[in-house]
């Protein structure tokens, strides 16, 4: 995209036994751009426009009974945020917020990131791999790429922005059905696993529960310490709390997307409003580097190189681990 910066962060959302976390325990946090050194400390995350849409991949995904099951699933996902639904503890929300949610068509494309050439032509898409990509693979079929970061990571959601507005252009979610049990749980499971004997029919991972939060980044928000949040980056086979939000979830969007009102942030950034900083000015030039937070299945924090994408960026990851902490993994 000529004239605009380009950056890629990840972050992975763990499902864990414990949560191990160095930072403390406040409400919503605001996804952030990397600033020249590499560091989360740029503008924050967020769509300059209230009207979204997204589009599913024809495909769907085997762990559906059909498609109108999953459907209503990932539709309920992100009706959560639009209307907030939030725990009953809250209490009234103290504002409204405007974000829509449209579903598009179907899509048959398997693009995940931005095209930069063709930007008219680009959806912000949810996909599932159900497959790997080796042959024979039917052309068109959704498959698991041999560079997935690896098979405890069970979902990726990409958003394309410009790292000194902040501004999302583009989001897209992909999700590890080959080497994790997804399912659509039934309304009984326990929605707190912790110390429970689950039923069989409970021992997976909801896909509503998956969506719900990955929406949340979709939208800019980054993870939180706060335990039952939809943000909380730890969550269990059987979880199905995440379907409503938490009080921190649903004050995250009230200030970020206030109804009739511009986009919120606060100068300077600090724990009490998310660290949710201002945008800057525009960009001037093209640049790619990978930032944000990571955790690999064991729970240890790793630092490496990582290639450079012209045209995509922000890296969302939802992983399976004993634990999660906080590290980096940044290139220039």
């Amino acid at each position: 995209m000529a004239g605009r910066s380009i950056v890629i962060a990840r972050a992975l959302w763990a499902m864990a036994v414990a949560l191990v976390a160095s930072s403390p325990a406040y409400g919503f946090v605001c996804e952030r751009a990397a600033d020249a050194s590499g560091n989360d400390t740029g503008a924050s995350l967020a769509w300059f426009k209230r009207d979204l849409s997204y589009n599913v991949n024809v495909h769907g995904t085997a762990a559906a009974p059909d498609s109108a099951t999953l459907s209503a699933a990932i539709e309920q996902a992100h009706l959560t945020w639009q209307e907030l639904m939030s725990q009953l503890e809250c209490g009234p929300a103290s504002g409204l917020t405007d974000i829509t949610f449209a579903r598009g068509p179907d899509s048959a494309s398997t693009l995940i990131g931005f095209d930069a050439l063709h930007p008219d032509q680009n959806e912000n898409l949810i996909i599932f791999y159900d497959v790997r990509c080796q042959a024979p693979t039917p052309a068109g079929t959704p498959c698991l790429p041999s560079s997935w970061p690896g098979p405890t990571t069970i979902a990726l959601t990409t958003d394309t922005y410009n790292p000194l507005t902040g501004e999302i252009f583009d989001s897209d979610l992909e999700l590890d059905g080959v080497d994790n049990a997804f399912a659509l749980l039934p309304a009984y499971c326990p929605s707190n696993v912790s110390g429970t004997a689950l039923l069989p029919e409970c021992a997976f991972i909801d896909i509503q529960n998956t969506v719900t939060h990955e929406t949340g980044h979709f939208l800019g928000l980054a993870h939180t310490t706060v335990p039952n949040s939809t943000m909380n980056a730890s969550a269990q086979r059987g979880e199905t709390s995440k379907r409503t939000l938490g009080c921190d979830d649903r004050d995250g969007l009230l200030f970020k997307y206030p109804a009739g009102q511009a986009n919120g942030y606060c100068n300077p950034p600090a724990s009490a409003c998310g660290f949710c900083a201002p945008p800057g000015s525009s960009s001037t030039n093209i640049t790619a580097r990978v930032v944000g937070t990571d955790s690999d299945a064991t729970g240890g924090c790793q630092a490496s190189a990582a290639p450079r994408w012209a045209a995509w960026l922000v890296l969302l990851a939802l992983v399976f681990s004993p634990s999660l902490c906080r590290c980096g993994r940044r290139a220039r």
